[in-house]
């Protein structure tokens, strides 16, 4: 008997161990995830460039998740429009619909591992994906497409679209020019087929579908608004990528610490930035089944919009819950816009390179969709028949100068004059300071003419010389006085330093010097003779003299003197000078607020052919754009408005002398080689 026993006591083990296993299997089939640890990822023994952080796999109450949240860092930045419309449900959500929530992805995500033991393998290469709907979002993504083409990205792309939004044939012609095929999400063979719109005006749903169902393996995705200032094809070579598989970019905004989100994916609360996902580089392969939770959220967004606003945090989200790495550029996000009575008003996303905050990579115009483009639109002077309007809504670049891997930033929304929607960067509770730059200068090389509306685009030509052959007003050219600056020999063209009454050596600002005021005094003195020999004026206008300025301090204290000259030296009135940003100081990029002995560097770059200082390695604005601005000024402010004036322009060394060649009708860089405008000094444009 023993004999026996052990004659088949492998065997018996051998069953006992099998049903074991096959019991296992059952229950463990029909149960739900008890923690998101166990459908968690390997990273191959390595840590990657920026892993997610762990969730706490301790037995903790879910508000434990969130502690770290509870503070003024975080609540500050949260999205206060979103956290009014979805707080009550946040803090009313019944335990066990939050069990089911997090059954349910959990369930799906099981299902995906079984049904892909491994990530497919049949995808290939690189590509971009974009989608589109109506005609202005293909306009929008052709725009695009053409940039990406005049930069020599020879990536393949795929625009996809829901079966009610094809393109017409002249749309699909001009895709396929530009190596872009358009595909339909309602297509059955698709991974994840999309066969019907949501009711709902955006159909957020579509972009993690889109980028699944290319087939592409490693996806450049970017929204059909958001417009490359470079060849991004790069970014998939980049370390943290290659490491991680996926690459994301911040937003302004932080989660709120109350958000039911960090308890139905049973992950803790960070104070970190939220995603903006207009542009992300993802490996399929290497991010499936984040990819697939990414998509699920959004299928079911009758329940994940309740707690993230779209799309946009689907992606970190899906990456967290996984614990699957990925690397978020920790550079933070610009703002491209305008300045309306010295108020910035930042209505474009821009987006830079990991670790590189010099150049945007991406210029995504996400608030200037909704924003009227009769703000920004202008005569097309390139000498094109017909009277064409094009857009130019980008003035100014706004950074903190200090944002990167930061979190105490204070980005602020705000609705500005007739009703614009607006962005804003506060630095009064403690932030970084933040920079203004030309955008002309952060982005020498974006070579067109964007519309949004069409898809004509226009590349810009040479013009930047304004002004017609005959004018309705008489020009005179003054420059500021002696400055504190001059005093200081400073190059002082930053207008967060130039224009506030505080700060410089004296604590007031960089005003004029008391030298300066004096040469104001006697200079204004001789242009009243000039102008009224004898005090005398004669004419019907009530107002015969207007005067502009740049609002740097110095230019407006010179302006005020001139007012005051003529008025007490002559019989007429002159009103209140009226500051323009058109007038102000040329930047001087890396050379702000250094010694004046840098200003020979920049002249030499504008004399050397053949960019003529449009491309300043020292990131100074080009003499070409100078021209444009105060010419521009000129023709669309002053000469419709008024006639037979005297009108003084008060602006400083160079855009003096800049304005001076357009009068002469010579070229801007040739602003060195005539007679200068020194300190005071002033030209009337009659006699150049």
């Amino acid at each position: 008997m023993m004999s026996l026993s052990h004659k088949y006591r492998l065997p018996y083990l051998f069953v006992l161990f099998s049903l074991f296993f096959l019991y296992r299997y059952i229950h463990l089939g029909r149960e739900t995830v008890s923690s998101p640890s166990s459908i968690a990822f390997e990273t191959q023994g390595r840590p990657p460039v920026e892993s997610v952080p762990p969730s706490s796999l301790s037995s903790q109450e879910p508000h434990d998740r969130k502690s770290a949240c509870r503070t003024n860092s975080v609540e500050r930045n949260t999205d206060r429009n979103h956290n009014n419309a979805h707080m009550e449900f946040w803090m009313n959500l019944p335990k066990d619909t939050l069990q089911q929530y997090q059954a349910q992805w959990q369930s799906f995500i099981r299902r995906e591992m079984k049904k892909f033991r491994s990530p497919p393998r049949w995808f290939q290469g690189r590509g971009i994906v974009l989608v589109a709907g109506n005609g202005d979002t293909f306009h929008r993504a052709l725009t695009t497409l053409k940039l990406l083409r005049h930069y020599g990205c020879g990536l393949p792309a795929e625009v996809w679209h829901l079966n009610d939004e094809h393109p017409d044939e002249s749309m699909v012609a001009a895709l396929h020019e530009v190596q872009a095929l358009p595909r339909d999400l309602s297509d059955k063979h698709l991974i994840r087929p999309i066969d019907q719109r949501r009711n709902a005006d955006k159909q957020f749903q579509i972009k993690a579908a889109a980028i699944i169902n290319a087939e592409f393996e490693h996806v450049l995705y970017l929204d059909s608004d958001n417009i490359p200032t470079a060849d991004p094809t790069y970014l998939f070579d980049h370390p943290a990528y290659q490491e991680t598989g996926a690459l994301f970019w911040p937003d302004f905004w932080k989660t709120h610490g109350e958000n039911g989100i960090f308890d139905v994916l049973d992950i803790d609360c960070q104070d970190e930035w939220e995603q903006e996902s207009g542009q992300m580089v993802i490996n399929k392969v290497k991010s499936w089944y984040p990819l697939q939770l990414a998509w699920f959220m959004n299928h079911h967004q009758e329940i994940y919009y309740q707690f993230l606003n779209g799309d946009k945090d689907t992606f970190r989200f899906a990456w967290k819950a996984l614990k699957h790495p990925y690397y978020m550029n920790p550079t933070f996000l610009g703002m491209a816009g305008t300045l309306t009575n010295d108020q910035f008003c930042g209505h474009t996303m821009l987006q830079y390179p990991p670790e590189d905050d010099r150049k945007p990579l991406f210029v995504h115009a996400n608030l200037l969709k909704i924003t009227d483009k009769v703000h920004f639109l202008h005569q097309d002077d390139s000498g094109n028949s017909g009277q064409n309007l094009i857009e130019r809504p980008w003035e100014w670049v706004k950074q903190y100068t200090q944002g990167t891997g930061a979190t105490w930033l204070l980005p602020e929304f705000y609705i500005g004059g007739l009703s614009r929607a607006c962005m804003d960067f506060k630095t009064d509770q403690g932030e970084p300071m933040t920079k203004l730059t030309p955008f002309d200068t952060v982005v020498p090389r974006l070579p067109l003419s964007l519309s949004f509306s069409s898809s004509r685009i226009n590349i810009m030509t040479s013009v930047y010389n304004h002004l017609p052959s005959q004018l309705k007003n008489r020009y005179v050219i003054a420059r500021h006085g002696f400055s504190l600056a001059n005093n200081a020999k400073l190059i002082c063209s930053n207008p967060e330093i130039a224009i506030p009454a505080t700060g410089g050596p004296l604590g007031t600002g960089y005003g004029l010097h008391e030298k300066g005021k004096t040469q104001v005094k006697e200079s204004a003195t001789l242009l009243s003779q000039h102008l009224y020999p004898g005090g005398n004026f004669e004419g019907d206008d009530d107002e015969p003299v207007k005067i502009f300025c740049s609002p740097f301090k110095r230019t407006v204290e010179t302006a005020g003197i001139i007012q005051e000259t003529l008025n007490s030296t002559t019989s007429i009135k002159v009103h209140t000078p009226e500051p323009t940003m058109a007038l102000r100081e040329r930047w001087y990029g890396d050379m702000d607020m250094t010694t004046d002995d840098n200003y020979p560097l920049c002249w030499q770059e504008d004399a050397a052919a053949p960019d003529h200082g449009e491309h300043s390695k020292q990131k100074v604005e080009g003499p070409r754009s100078v021209c444009d601005r105060v010419t521009r000024f000129i023709v669309e402010e002053i000469e419709p408005k008024m006639q037979g004036k005297v009108v003084i322009l008060v602006c400083h060394g160079d855009v003096c002398q800049i304005t001076a060649t357009a009068f002469m009708n010579l070229e801007p860089w040739r602003h060195r080689e005539i007679k200068h405008v020194d300190t005071a000094d002033w030209r009337d444009t009659w006699e150049l």
